[in-house]
């Protein structure tokens, strides 16, 4: 039987200076890691043992680390994730590459290709698309927010702290828009934002036939 694997995908960080890191998760990165633990934890009690891959890369500058070193710290120190169980995806900027990356990594370490797939609400339709394209199984996907309310007080309070986000508000009405706007044009409207994405990159778009 292969191995299980649980992914959870970063999004973001913020400087805390009394850490040993420097930095700390932000909120939903925070969630995402402490659903993941629960998933680990639950796992190990009915003598399954999976390993865990963090995806994400550096965004806020060469300088700082990779958002899957700072959560890979917490996944180890604060939920007590065994370090041996712990795999880094620190090279990917976006969720395309989280799959591609991630998936890359567990063909490289020999990893089993069964995977429950962690983010957060609004990211988690994109992130299954992804990761599915690149060949992954996921068996069982789940909403960070939704998995750790039942943790403690403490964790309700981080989903209640989450949920007033100011920034979470903006990503809803952008995807809000970005729904409304496929329903419009439809595959052309997916064409350009193929175009769009792949020239931040300096590559040129080319449609599949």
């Amino acid at each position: 039987m292969e191995r299980p694997g649980i992914i959870v995908l970063t999004n973001g960080m913020r400087r805390a200076p009394l850490l040993r890191t420097g930095w700390k998760p932000d909120l939903a990165a925070h969630m995402r890691i402490a659903g993941a633990a629960k998933l680990y934890h639950e796992a190990h009690e009915r003598t399954i043992c999976p390993y865990v891959i963090i995806a994400g890369g550096r965004i806020n500058g060469t300088d700082n680390p990779a958002l899957s070193h700072v959560l890979g710290d917490v996944a180890i120190n604060a939920y007590h994730i065994d370090a041996e169980d712990v795999f880094l995806e620190d090279k990917s900027i976006d969720t395309t590459e989280n799959a591609e990356f991630s998936m890359d990594l567990i063909r490289r370490n020999g990893l089993g290709n069964s995977i429950s797939l962690i983010t957060s609400g609004y990211h988690l339709p994109r992130s299954k698309s992804a990761f599915k394209r690149y060949g992954a199984n996921i068996t069982e996907a789940f909403v960070a927010e939704d998995l750790i309310s039942d943790i403690s007080s403490r964790h309700e309070r981080l989903v209640r702290a989450y949920e007033k986000d100011p920034d979470l508000r903006k990503i809803r009405m952008r995807n809000r828009v970005l729904h409304a706007a496929f329903l419009t044009a439809g595959p052309s409207f997916l064409r350009w934002l193929a175009r769009r994405e792949l020239n931040k990159k300096g590559e040129r778009y080319v449609p599949t036939k």
